[in-house]
């Protein structure tokens, strides 16, 4: 680690003060600090509450998936009144929240980015709807369900036709992936497969398979709807999230941020890419298999990000300062052996980006220590850099 890092990461806020500090810096927002913080939420709810995660937009509003006594829920606080009129007329089961400013809060379903999907859904798949079950709720974002005739059902705030398009040329080239029917415009389901997930279930050869099914994406052809990757937005938009939640260290995901776009590669490569590869994107079954989901970043860009994002997901996993962790060699192993095209210097020169575009994950996902977190991504890329 630099001189420059060290200090840095010796000065670094805890949870409460980088809360506290973040708020101060927000006045738009004064909801701010109590619907990030579980305790002070808590109290405005009159019962424990625990916190899954946020969705922040300086200056603009938190949304926060939790869940109480009352099952999974969202609460919103806005930077004036009109949002909080809106979802309240908009939703019966909307109500305002309790000495929290400009703040309401609602059942999951009725998250107001999702619940005119929830709702067509409701009256396209009524049985399944009314028994399922809410698994995962990314506010503004996506709602994940299991339904009773044992099938995942996901609703986003946005169109799900490139996604399922994309998983499913994958799965007529052969890759292993799970079949997906698009139920909607914005909701598709696959069937309740496997054990649970790479992460869940670290296995050397699974991660071998793993990168052999990542080689067969590599090499598969594009449908025409598929996005072409943009580095340099990405990198910008990762330098600006973490200015926001840590400005102290905003000269620090400047430098990641310029390095990682000076770094990435001119040659032209572009091939069928997963997007947000890692180990929780691959389902690990009984009998020695795989599959790969989740495909709504799939793109058309350098492969070498793929491994990288792999990679860095398993040190910051891990804890660790360098890209070294278990399941990563296998991982390499296999896509190597199945004809994989990018080389290990190929993906080390995306790991800054990589790390950096994962560095307020914490903050998501309201970890305790989430500035801790911040700094041991930033410190990842910087180590990389070097």
């Amino acid at each position: 680690m630099s001189a420059t890092s060290a200090l840095d990461a010796a000065s670094a806020l805890d949870a409460a003060e980088a809360l506290d500090a973040l708020a101060s810096s927000d006045p738009a927002l004064p909801g701010l600090a109590v619907v990030l913080d579980a305790e002070a939420l808590g109290r405005a709810f009159g019962e424990p509450v625990r916190i899954h995660r946020v969705r922040y937009k300086p200056g603009t509003s938190v949304i926060a998936a939790i869940e109480s006594s009352a099952g999974r829920q969202w609460v919103a606080a806005y930077a004036n009144g009109d949002k909080v009129r809106v979802s309240t007329e908009r939703s019966r089961w909307a109500r305002l929240l309790d000495g929290v400013p400009f703040a309401t809060t609602g059942p999951a379903r009725t998250d107001r980015a999702l619940a005119s999907a929830v709702r067509d859904l409701e009256k396209r798949a009524p049985e399944a709807m009314t028994d399922a079950g809410i698994l995962r709720h990314n506010p503004g974002r996506r709602l994940v369900l299991a339904t009773a005739d044992r099938r995942i059902l996901k609703v986003s705030a946005h169109d799900v036709s490139a996604a399922v398009e994309a998983g499913e040329s994958l799965r007529a080239a052969g890759v292993p992936v799970l079949p997906t029917r698009r139920l909607s415009a914005q909701a598709s389901d696959t069937p309740l497969w496997g054990r649970g997930d790479l992460g869940e279930n670290p296995d050397a050869a699974g991660a071998r398979l793993a990168g052999a099914a990542l080689a067969a994406v590599h090499a598969a052809a594009m449908p025409p709807t598929l996005p072409v990757t943009d580095a340099r937005a990405d990198a910008e938009a990762a330098m600006r999230a973490v200015s926001t939640l840590m400005p102290q260290w905003a000269h620090r995901s400047r430098r990641v941020a310029e390095h990682a776009v000076r770094a990435r590669r001119d040659d032209g490569a572009s091939v069928f890419v997963h997007g947000d590869f890692s180990a929780d994107q691959v389902l690990v079954g009984g009998h020695g298999e795989i599959r790969l989901i989740d495909f709504d970043r799939a793109g058309a860009g350098d492969p070498a990000r793929d491994l990288a994002s792999f990679a860095v997901d398993e040190a910051l996993r891990a804890s660790s300062a360098r890209v070294g962790a278990p399941l990563i060699s296998p991982l390499l192993d296999g896509y190597r052996e199945a004809g994989g095209v990018a080389a290990e210097e190929d993906w080390r020169r995306w790991v800054p980006l990589a790390a950096l575009m994962r560095a307020v994950e914490p903050f998501r996902r309201c970890d305790a220590d989430w500035p801790s977190g911040i700094d041991r991504a930033l410190t990842l890329a910087e180590q990389e850099m070097s």
